[in-house]
C-alpha cells in the first residue's frame, strides 16, 4: 500500500505542478503580445496566435486538473480512475514533446516536457498496481 501512496502522491503533485504552469502560461499572454514580432503580424494573425497561445494554456490547465482528479480516484481504487490517469497522462506527454520539438530556444517547453515525463513514469511503471480488475474502457 505504500507504493500505491507514493506514486499516487507523485502523480498528484505533478498535475499540480501541470496545471501552474498551464496558468503561468495564460497569465504570461499580455507580454508576449506586447513583443516586437508579434506587432509585426497582421490583425487576423495576432488573433490566432492569441486564440492558441490561450488555447495551449487552458488544454494543459485542463490535462493538469485531469490528472489530480485521477490521483485522487487511484488512491481509493477508483476503477475509472486508471483510464482517465493513462489519457491523461499520454496527451500531456505528446504535449510536452511537442513543445520541446517545435519550440526548441523555449525554457517553458523543456519543463512541460520534463513535467510530462515525470508525470508519465509512475502512471505506466505502476500500472499493475492501478489497473482495473475488469474492464472499464
Amino acid at each position: 500500500m505504500e507504493r500505491r501512496e507514493f506514486a499516487t502522491g507523485w502523480i498528484l503533485t505533478m498535475g499540480i505542478l501541470i496545471m501552474v504552469l498551464g496558468a503561468i502560461h495564460c497569465a504570461t499572454t499580455p507580454f508576449v503580445m506586447q513583443r516586437a514580432w508579434v506587432s509585426l503580424l497582421p490583425p487576423e494573425g495576432a488573433r490566432v496566435f492569441l486564440f492558441m497561445f490561450l488555447a495551449t494554456g487552458a488544454a494543459t490547465i485542463f490535462g493538469g486538473w485531469l490528472t489530480v482528479v485521477a490521483a485522487s480516484g487511484l488512491r481509493v481504487g477508483e476503477p475509472m480512475a486508471w483510464s482517465l490517469a493513462w489519457r491523461a497522462s499520454l496527451f500531456l506527454l505528446l504535449l510536452g514533446i511537442g513543445a520541446a520539438a517545435f519550440m526548441f530556444e523555449n525554457p517553458f517547453a523543456h519543463i512541460m516536457l520534463v513535467f510530462s515525463i515525470l508525470l508519465a513514469v509512475p502512471v505506466f511503471w505502476y500500472w499493475p498496481m492501478f489497473k482495473p480488475r475488469r474492464r472499464v474502457f
